[in-house]
Protein backbone atom coordinates (compact mmCIF):
# COMPACT_ATOMS: atom_id res chain seq x y z
CA UNK A 1 0.00 0.00 0.00
CA UNK A 2 1.09 3.47 0.05
CA UNK A 3 1.09 5.57 3.21
CA UNK A 4 1.16 9.35 2.70
CA UNK A 5 2.19 11.37 6.54
CA UNK A 6 2.23 14.78 6.60
CA UNK A 7 5.69 16.72 7.71
CA UNK A 8 6.06 19.87 9.39
CA UNK A 9 9.11 21.94 6.81
CA UNK A 10 10.18 24.61 8.56
CA UNK A 11 9.91 27.93 5.79
CA UNK A 12 9.60 31.26 7.33
CA UNK A 13 11.51 34.30 6.22
CA UNK A 14 15.13 35.27 7.14
CA UNK A 15 16.32 38.83 8.85
CA UNK A 16 18.71 40.89 8.39
CA UNK A 17 21.33 41.80 11.48
CA UNK A 18 22.52 45.15 12.00
CA UNK A 19 22.70 47.91 9.63
CA UNK A 20 24.32 51.11 9.56
CA UNK A 21 22.22 54.36 9.82
CA UNK A 22 22.67 57.06 6.75
CA UNK A 23 23.72 60.84 7.22
CA UNK A 24 21.64 63.52 6.87
CA UNK A 25 23.61 67.08 6.10
CA UNK A 26 23.71 69.79 9.18
CA UNK A 27 22.02 72.70 9.13
CA UNK A 28 23.32 76.09 10.33
CA UNK A 29 23.28 77.18 13.53
CA UNK A 30 24.02 80.68 14.95
CA UNK A 31 27.20 80.76 16.96
CA UNK A 32 30.01 82.71 18.60
CA UNK A 33 32.40 79.71 16.95
CA UNK A 34 29.93 77.31 14.91
CA UNK A 35 30.90 73.61 14.79
CA UNK A 36 29.25 71.54 12.01
CA UNK A 37 27.88 67.73 13.95
CA UNK A 38 26.96 64.21 12.34
CA UNK A 39 24.97 62.04 13.21
CA UNK A 40 26.07 58.71 13.27
CA UNK A 41 24.83 54.58 14.36
CA UNK A 42 23.18 51.33 13.97
CA UNK A 43 20.04 49.70 14.21
CA UNK A 44 19.99 46.49 15.85
CA UNK A 45 17.61 44.83 12.66
CA UNK A 46 16.03 46.18 9.92
CA UNK A 47 13.31 43.91 8.85
CA UNK A 48 11.26 41.64 11.53
CA UNK A 49 8.55 40.37 12.35
CA UNK A 50 5.36 41.99 13.98
CA UNK A 51 5.78 43.50 17.51
CA UNK A 52 9.75 42.52 17.26
CA UNK A 53 11.93 44.53 19.56
CA UNK A 54 14.95 46.37 18.26
CA UNK A 55 17.16 49.39 19.13
CA UNK A 56 18.53 52.38 17.49
CA UNK A 57 22.45 53.85 19.05
CA UNK A 58 25.14 56.00 17.90
CA UNK A 59 26.44 59.27 18.51
CA UNK A 60 26.40 62.87 17.70
CA UNK A 61 29.99 63.93 16.54
CA UNK A 62 32.15 66.96 15.65
CA UNK A 63 34.42 67.08 12.07
CA UNK A 64 36.93 64.74 14.61
CA UNK A 65 34.89 62.33 15.43
CA UNK A 66 34.50 63.19 18.89
CA UNK A 67 31.26 63.10 20.34
CA UNK A 68 29.71 66.55 21.41
CA UNK A 69 30.05 67.19 25.08
CA UNK A 70 27.24 66.03 27.10
CA UNK A 71 27.39 69.40 28.85
CA UNK A 72 26.14 71.30 25.75
CA UNK A 73 22.80 72.67 26.04
CA UNK A 74 21.10 70.17 23.22
CA UNK A 75 18.67 67.44 22.54
CA UNK A 76 18.48 64.03 20.99
CA UNK A 77 15.45 62.94 19.67
CA UNK A 78 13.76 60.22 17.86
CA UNK A 79 10.90 60.67 15.51
CA UNK A 80 8.90 58.38 13.74
CA UNK A 81 6.98 58.00 10.31
CA UNK A 82 4.63 55.24 9.92
CA UNK A 83 3.98 54.13 6.17
CA UNK A 84 1.25 55.19 4.73
CA UNK A 85 1.45 58.80 6.58
CA UNK A 86 3.30 62.10 6.43
CA UNK A 87 2.90 62.78 10.44
CA UNK A 88 6.41 62.52 12.28
CA UNK A 89 5.84 61.76 15.78
CA UNK A 90 8.15 61.73 19.04
CA UNK A 91 9.14 58.33 20.04
CA UNK A 92 11.72 59.15 22.61
CA UNK A 93 14.39 61.35 23.89
CA UNK A 94 17.75 61.08 24.99
CA UNK A 95 19.70 62.06 28.01
CA UNK A 96 22.77 62.56 26.67
CA UNK A 97 23.90 64.82 23.82
CA UNK A 98 27.02 63.06 22.56
CA UNK A 99 25.98 59.29 23.08
CA UNK A 100 22.35 58.00 22.67
CA UNK A 101 20.78 55.04 23.09
CA UNK A 102 16.75 54.33 21.83
CA UNK A 103 15.66 50.97 23.61
CA UNK A 104 12.67 48.57 23.48
CA UNK A 105 11.64 49.80 20.19
CA UNK A 106 9.23 47.83 18.56
CA UNK A 107 7.96 47.47 15.08
CA UNK A 108 4.64 47.11 14.59
CA UNK A 109 4.36 48.14 10.73
CA UNK A 110 7.05 49.77 7.68
CA UNK A 111 7.90 53.03 9.15
CA UNK A 112 10.92 55.45 8.85
CA UNK A 113 12.53 56.84 12.27
CA UNK A 114 14.81 59.95 12.33
CA UNK A 115 17.31 60.98 15.06
CA UNK A 116 17.68 65.13 15.31
CA UNK A 117 19.91 66.92 17.29
CA UNK A 118 18.74 69.98 18.32
CA UNK A 119 22.54 71.76 17.97
CA UNK A 120 23.62 73.89 21.63
CA UNK A 121 26.34 75.74 23.08
CA UNK A 122 28.85 75.14 25.77
CA UNK A 123 30.72 78.24 26.24
CA UNK A 124 31.77 79.90 23.29
CA UNK A 125 31.25 77.02 21.40
CA UNK A 126 28.33 76.13 19.21
CA UNK A 127 27.01 72.83 17.88
CA UNK A 128 25.38 73.06 14.55
CA UNK A 129 21.82 70.57 14.31
CA UNK A 130 22.07 67.96 12.27
CA UNK A 131 20.15 64.67 11.98
CA UNK A 132 20.24 60.93 10.33
CA UNK A 133 17.20 58.42 9.09
CA UNK A 134 17.06 54.70 8.63
CA UNK A 135 13.59 52.78 8.40
CA UNK A 136 12.69 49.44 9.34
CA UNK A 137 10.31 46.39 7.44
CA UNK A 138 8.42 44.41 9.18
CA UNK A 139 6.13 41.07 8.26
CA UNK A 140 3.02 39.71 9.67
CA UNK A 141 2.94 36.57 11.46
CA UNK A 142 1.92 33.74 9.83
CA UNK A 143 1.09 31.08 12.40
CA UNK A 144 0.35 27.76 10.56
CA UNK A 145 -0.32 23.59 11.08
CA UNK A 146 -1.43 20.78 9.34
CA UNK A 147 -3.90 18.90 9.93
CA UNK A 148 -5.59 15.24 9.21
CA UNK A 149 -8.65 15.07 10.24
CA UNK A 150 -9.31 11.82 8.61
CA UNK A 151 -7.29 9.23 5.92
CA UNK A 152 -6.28 11.37 2.81
CA UNK A 153 -8.18 14.78 3.84
CA UNK A 154 -5.34 17.50 4.93
CA UNK A 155 -5.54 20.73 5.67
CA UNK A 156 -3.26 23.85 6.16
CA UNK A 157 -4.70 26.04 8.34
CA UNK A 158 -3.38 29.30 10.13
CA UNK A 159 -3.64 32.53 12.10
CA UNK A 160 -2.37 36.14 11.03
CA UNK A 161 -1.57 38.79 13.31
CA UNK A 162 -2.00 41.80 13.27
CA UNK A 163 -5.78 41.39 12.04
CA UNK A 164 -6.20 40.33 8.48
CA UNK A 165 -10.43 39.72 8.02
CA UNK A 166 -11.68 38.63 5.39
CA UNK A 167 -8.17 39.10 3.13
CA UNK A 168 -6.30 36.80 0.57
CA UNK A 169 -3.82 34.11 1.36
CA UNK A 170 -1.52 32.54 -1.68
CA UNK A 171 -1.21 28.78 -0.94
CA UNK A 172 2.19 27.93 -2.86
CA UNK A 173 2.82 24.32 -3.92
CA UNK A 174 5.75 22.57 -5.14
CA UNK A 175 6.45 18.86 -6.38
CA UNK A 176 10.35 18.76 -5.84
CA UNK A 177 12.46 19.94 -3.32
CA UNK A 178 14.28 22.09 -6.28
CA UNK A 179 11.21 23.15 -7.75
CA UNK A 180 10.29 27.13 -7.69
CA UNK A 181 6.87 28.01 -5.96
CA UNK A 182 3.82 28.63 -7.80
CA UNK A 183 0.55 30.19 -6.87
CA UNK A 184 -2.26 26.71 -6.53
CA UNK A 185 -5.08 28.56 -4.64
CA UNK A 186 -6.07 31.47 -2.84
CA UNK A 187 -8.29 31.81 0.10
CA UNK A 188 -10.07 34.49 2.35
CA UNK A 189 -9.71 34.45 5.81
CA UNK A 190 -12.28 34.73 8.42
CA UNK A 191 -13.72 37.91 10.56
CA UNK A 192 -11.05 36.15 13.37
CA UNK A 193 -7.58 36.53 10.60
CA UNK A 194 -7.56 32.47 10.23
CA UNK A 195 -7.67 30.33 7.12
CA UNK A 196 -8.09 26.47 5.91
CA UNK A 197 -6.85 25.41 3.01
CA UNK A 198 -7.47 21.75 2.14
CA UNK A 199 -4.17 20.27 0.18
CA UNK A 200 -3.81 17.09 -1.68
CA UNK A 201 -1.02 14.22 -1.64
CA UNK A 202 0.47 13.14 -4.80
CA UNK A 203 -1.01 9.62 -6.46
CA UNK A 204 1.90 8.30 -6.49
CA UNK A 205 5.32 7.63 -3.91
CA UNK A 206 6.98 11.20 -3.49
CA UNK A 207 6.43 14.44 -1.84
CA UNK A 208 4.92 17.64 -1.90
CA UNK A 209 5.25 20.92 -0.30
CA UNK A 210 2.75 23.90 0.90
CA UNK A 211 3.06 26.82 2.14
CA UNK A 212 1.11 30.45 2.93
CA UNK A 213 2.04 33.45 1.43
CA UNK A 214 0.69 36.89 2.03
CA UNK A 215 1.42 40.07 -0.29
CA UNK A 216 3.38 42.94 0.49
CA UNK A 217 1.57 46.08 1.16
CA UNK A 218 1.79 49.87 2.36
CA UNK A 219 2.18 48.56 6.05
CA UNK A 220 4.01 45.28 5.44
CA UNK A 221 5.91 43.61 3.28
CA UNK A 222 5.56 39.95 2.24
CA UNK A 223 5.16 37.48 4.46
CA UNK A 224 5.65 33.55 3.75
CA UNK A 225 4.51 31.26 7.04
CA UNK A 226 6.19 28.02 7.48
CA UNK A 227 5.05 25.02 5.51
CA UNK A 228 3.80 21.21 5.42
CA UNK A 229 5.28 18.46 3.49
CA UNK A 230 3.00 15.65 2.53
CA UNK A 231 5.03 12.16 1.86
CA UNK A 232 3.37 9.47 0.33
CA UNK A 233 5.39 6.00 0.72
CA UNK A 234 4.96 2.73 -0.44
CA UNK A 235 4.39 0.41 2.41
CA UNK A 236 4.03 -3.75 2.32
CA UNK A 237 -0.31 -4.45 3.00
CA UNK A 238 -3.14 -5.81 1.51
CA UNK A 239 -4.94 -2.83 2.03
CA UNK A 240 -4.10 -0.65 -0.70
CA UNK A 241 -3.41 3.12 -0.17
CA UNK A 242 -3.92 5.14 3.44
CA UNK A 243 -2.86 8.20 4.44
CA UNK A 244 -1.18 9.27 7.96
CA UNK A 245 -0.41 12.68 9.80
CA UNK A 246 3.37 12.56 11.36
Amino acid sequence: MQVTRLLVASLGTALLGLVPIGLAGPAAHAGAVPVPTSVSGEISRSVMYYKDSFTISGSVDDPSGNPVPDTADGTVVLERRNAGTSRWRQVAEAPDEGDFFFPDLVGTRNATYRIIYSGGTEGATSYEPSGAKTSIKVARIINTRGTNPRPNVFFLKGTLKPSYKGKPVVIQRKTCNSCSWKAWKTVKTNRKSKFSARIYAKRTVGKVWYRPLVKSSTRYIKTIGQGVVIETIRARSADGQSSVLR
